[in-house]
């Protein structure tokens, strides 16, 4: 007989179904679940093996603390856990996470059998056909857990036909194994895909080594911090790595892999004066922090975590980054490399031409030189200008292409800072007041900011729902284009902080001042241009993150004339 009420409650056959394609979306998820399980059992030995990007199979076997026999049909029970007992306890799960339709979610969806054993006990196997008990049986001896799932989504067709082919989500898979195998250094992980092995990588391995080797980058730093409520395990790019996705920055939390938007947000804002804002660094943190700061509960696949202060993390993880970034260990090209000037009697001499920089030491200083600067074997030789924009120098059988409005911009950045020029100027009330219109939230973000704007001489007030009226300015910001660079500013600047604030003003001023593209120079200017850069801290980009120097090596340019030597 069929009903005709308009609200039913769907049988949970259906319903467990329905939350299946919350849980597990794609292959991808299964894994992640299932090496999630295998850690939290204690396994430092685990083995995963996929076929057809994990439509055909995946299988996750580790030696971890196995399930009693009694115990094996719970795990497939909806709200089935060992990490539960109270409702106090969801404030302070310390492993991945109490989200108990996992295993039961994948069961209702394939063809799903778990064998797990334990010493003085017998092994086990538990089969599952789409969300069917199909046997349960012991099996030979075993240590630990094997759960294997086949044909994912076959008979749930409208989520079969969403999924990728197998080649991207053997992709997506393969990321995520590198992710486990960068966070968690005291395991080994085997991985197999289409019965070939991929990775094989043994506990006790150096988790700096295994990024080396899994992401192919060199210019790494291992970085500690430890306080009384946070430990952070992170390695750090320099600026010389610019990847154009985000798919190198790995974030953990108590070990479970997360996508976090404070995180997230803080890399950024640590590398945007050291990378382009369509350029990524490579960044990993794995991060250990009590239960009670977090809540790991907000997300049916829990990718997501919600934290107790997020601006104390998003801080620290800032400050991690700014205060280790690797810019001091230059080798391009050594100060001890650098061009040397002979000096001669005034009636030979030249002058160098300088622009006016807000009564600091200029770059180009009225220094006397030679005619033609004395350029020793081996050293720097500044070739001249390309396009009146690039610099050329050739060095140890390499060409070096230099865009001197770039270089210029981070030399005169770095002159700032250490001039402390914020800290010398004071502000200088407008004679006619400028408004500005700005998002109804970035008015919200300036009002709750105005102190930190007022430290360095700005002075400002709302002026209806979108509008603020600016009365007051550094007096360094008088030579320039005042309203340009605060406008900049405001729409640059997404979290303020004192540092944040500073660095983006002086990077503005720097960018003004510096010599521009399509700008003749002198050899002398290129020459101290170049003197200049090598003696920065970061050679490599300018302020803002582009780049500043390309390389070309003998042998390449050879190449392209069919020479050897």
């Amino acid at each position: 007989m069929v009903s005709n009420d308009e609200i039913i409650v769907l049988p949970e056959e259906i319903a467990i179904k329905i939350a299946a394609g919350e849980i597990i979306e794609r292959p991808v998820n299964v894994v992640k679940e299932l090496v999630e399980n295998a850690l939290d059992a204690g396994s430092d030995e685990i083995k995963i093996e996929i076929t057809r990007g994990g439509k055909g199979l995946i299988r996750v076997s580790d030696n971890g603390k196995g399930v009693l026999p009694h115990e094996l049909k719970k795990t497939i029970l909806r709200f089935g856990t060992s990490k539960i007992r109270s409702l106090d306890d969801l404030t302070k799960i310390d492993t991945f996470g109490f989200r108990g339709e996992a295993l039961a979610a994948i069961s209702s969806i394939s063809n799903f059998s778990i064998k797990s054993g334990r010493d003085s006990f017998d092994t086990y196997e538990l089969s599952v056909d789409f969300g069917k008990i199909n046997s349960f049986s012991m099996v030979a001896a075993y240590k630990g857990t094997i759960v294997t799932v086949k044909n994912i989504f076959m008979e749930v067709p409208a989520r079969y036909r969403f999924l990728r082919s197998n080649g991207s989500e053997t992709r997506e898979i393969t990321n995520l194994i590198k992710q486990f195998i960068i966070i968690n250094s005291n395991v080994t992980f085997r991985y197999y895909v289409d019965g070939k092995k991929i990775y094989n990588y043994i506990k006790g391995d150096n988790a700096l080594g295994r990024t080396y080797e899994l992401l192919g980058e060199k210019n790494l730093k291992s970085i500690e911090y430890k306080d009384h409520k946070y430990t952070i395990n992170s390695i750090i790019s320099d600026p010389s790595i610019q990847k154009y996705k985000a798919d190198n920055i790995i974030i953990s939390v108590n070990r479970r892999i997360v996508k976090d938007n404070i995180i997230l947000k803080a890399i950024k804002q640590a590398y945007s004066f050291a990378l382009p804002h369509n350029r990524y660094p490579v960044v990993i943190f794995n991060i250990t922090v009590e239960g009670s700061e977090i809540d790991i509960n907000v997300h049916p696949a829990k990718h997501m975590i919600k934290w107790l202060n997020p601006n104390e993390i998003f801080h620290l993880i800032y400050n991690v980054i700014r205060n280790n970034v690797s810019l001091e260990n230059i080798d391009l090209i050594k100060e001890n490399d650098l061009l040397e000037a002979k000096f001669l009697p005034n009636d030979n001499k030249y002058i160098y031409k300088y622009k006016e920089v807000y009564n600091l030491p200029p770059l180009f200083n009225d220094e006397v030189y030679e005619n033609n600067l004395l350029v020793k074997k081996d050293r720097i030789k500044v070739i001249g200008q390309l396009f009146d924009t690039v610099i050329l120098v050739e060095k140890d059988n390499k060409i070096y292409f230099i865009d001197q409005h770039i270089a210029h911009e981070r030399i005169l950045f770095e002159k700032f800072l250490q001039n402390n020029i914020l800290d010398k100027n004071v502000g200088t009330y407008l004679s006619e007041p400028i408004l500005y219109e700005f998002d109804f939230d970035k008015i919200e973000f300036l009002e709750h900011s105005i102190n930190e704007f007022g430290k360095i001489g700005f002075e400002f007030e709302r002026f209806g729902r979108n509008a603020i009226k600016l009365t007051k300015v550094p007096s360094y910001l008088l030579k320039n284009e005042v309203g340009d660079i605060f406008e900049a500013l405001i729409n640059e600047i997404d979290e303020i902080s004192d540092e944040t604030l500073k660095f983006k003003i002086i990077a503005s001023l720097s960018c003004k001042a510096a010599v521009k593209a399509n700008e003749k120079l002198s050899n002398v200017e290129m020459e101290k241009i170049v003197n200049d850069l090598f003696k920065t801290k970061n050679p490599y980009t300018c302020p803002h993150g582009r780049k500043i120097i390309y390389e070309l090596s003998k042998e390449a340019l050879y190449k392209k004339f069919n020479r050897l030597q």
